[in-house]
């Protein structure tokens, strides 16, 4: 997690639903940049997935913004970015649920993604790739993540390491998209 700050919340709402798809790579890339400073590790033995959208959600906002950061974090650290898992069921946002409601909702909501080259007939993950760096965008009671991460593990990975960029996201509305990508910028660089 980057950190919980009213600017990183103004442009994850700006990401998710104003569609400025640009500060998911710049997110993205400043995840990559934390993980090299804080987390030493070989990452020969890891890929990097996504928190899935459910099929119907992601053609309506035409993108999956944790997608879009996983990917820019993959590159960045020269890892592989793998669809592993999907959304088979869909639910209701989270964003408008309580802490127990989040923890029904989810459940059940993510399966190993069948087309993935990494799985095997069994949905198991296919040797190296045994550690798996799941990223989302936000997390709030990390119900989300854990149910992801339970699916993952289910499918052989030994160790996931989830990452977000924010906790716990206020609404924001309003705001400049070019004054929000100085900010950002102006912020990591204080990093």
């Amino acid at each position: 997690m980057l950190f919980h700050k009213p600017w990183v919340m103004t442009a994850l709402h700006m990401l998710k639903y104003a569609g400025t798809s640009d500060l998911g790579a710049l997110f993205g890339e400043l995840l990559a940049e934390r993980w090299r400073t804080q987390c030493h590790g070989a990452l020969t033995t890891t890929v990097v997935t996504a928190i899935p959208l459910h099929k119907r959600r992601e053609r309506e906002r035409g993108f999956n913004q944790a997608e879009i950061i996983a990917q820019a974090f993959a590159k960045a650290l020269g890892v592989r970015y793998v669809r592993l898992i999907s959304r088979p069921k869909p639910t209701r946002s989270q964003a408008t649920l309580g802490y127990g409601d989040r923890q029904k909702n989810i459940v059940g909501a993510f399966a190993p993604r069948p087309q993935s080259e990494f799985l095997d007939k069994e949905m198991k993950l296919v040797f190296p790739f045994k550690t798996v760096i799941l990223i989302d965008d936000v997390v709030t009671t990390g119900a989300t993540l854990h149910e992801a991460s339970r699916v993952l593990q289910k499918s052989g990975a030994t160790t996931v390491h989830a990452l977000t960029v924010a906790y716990a996201p206020k609404r924001t509305r309003g705001v400049d998209p070019g004054e929000v990508r100085r900010m950002v910028r102006q912020q990591f660089a204080k990093l």
